[in-house]
């Protein structure tokens, strides 16, 4: 098996379940969040999805 079919193998073979799947930022870096202490702020949802 290729690289690119093990790879694709196991993400058909990850579990689509709440405690797997679900909403993400997409584009975290250190412009998209505020630090205050010891509390972090996410920001900038645009590039949210839908992912593992």
């Amino acid at each position: 098996m290729s690289v690119i079919g093990s790879q694709t193998h196991a993400f058909k073979s990850l579990p689509i379940t709440k405690n797997h799947f679900g909403l993400i930022h997409g584009d975290l870096h250190h412009h998209n969040f505020l630090r205050k202490e010891v509390e972090l702020t996410l920001l900038d949802f645009g590039d949210s999805e839908y992912h593992w």
